[in-house]
C-alpha cells in the first residue's frame, strides 16, 4: 500500500517492522540453531547459513523486478504478497508432518 500510493510514513513503518522481526529475531534464532548444531564446523555452517540467507533475500527481489518490468508494480506487489501468504500457509500446514518425521527417527534410533 505504501509503495503503490507513495506514502513514505507507511513505507518507513513497514520497513521498521520487517527489519525488526525478519532480520533481527529470525537472524538471531537461525544463527543460534546453526551454531548449536554445527559442533566443530561452526565457521563452515555459518558460511552456509549466510549463503542461503543471501539467496533467499536476492531471488525474490530479482523476480519481483522482472514482474514489475513486464506487468507493472501493482501486479508484482500483489503477486509477491499472495506468494508469501501461500508459502506461510504451506509451511504451517506442514509442521505436523515435520514433527512426526522427527519423532519417528528418534523412535528408530531408540529401538535399535
Amino acid at each position: 500500500m505504501g509503495t503503490l500510493n507513495a506514502n513514505l510514513p507507511v513505507i518507513l513503518l513497514a520497513a521498521f517492522l520487517a527489519s525488526t522481526s525478519c532480520y533481527g529475531f529470525v537472524y538471531l534464532g537461525g544463527m543460534l540453531g546453526v551454531a548449536k548444531s554445527a559442533g566443530n564446523e561452526q565457521a563452515r555452517a555459518s558460511a552456509g547459513y549466510f549463503l542461503m540467507a543471501y539467496i533467499g533475500l536476492s531471488v525474490p527481489v530479482i523476480f519481483t523486478g522482472l514482474i514489475v518490468d513486464r506487468y507493472g508494480a501493482a501486479t508484482a506487489f500483489y503477486a509477491f504478497g499472495v506468494f508469501s501468504l501461500v508459502s506461510v500457509i504451506v509451511l504451517f500446514a506442514s509442521q505436523p508432518i515435520l514433527r512426526t518425521g522427527r519423532h519417528s527417527n528418534a523412535n528408530l534410533h531408540s529401538v535399535s
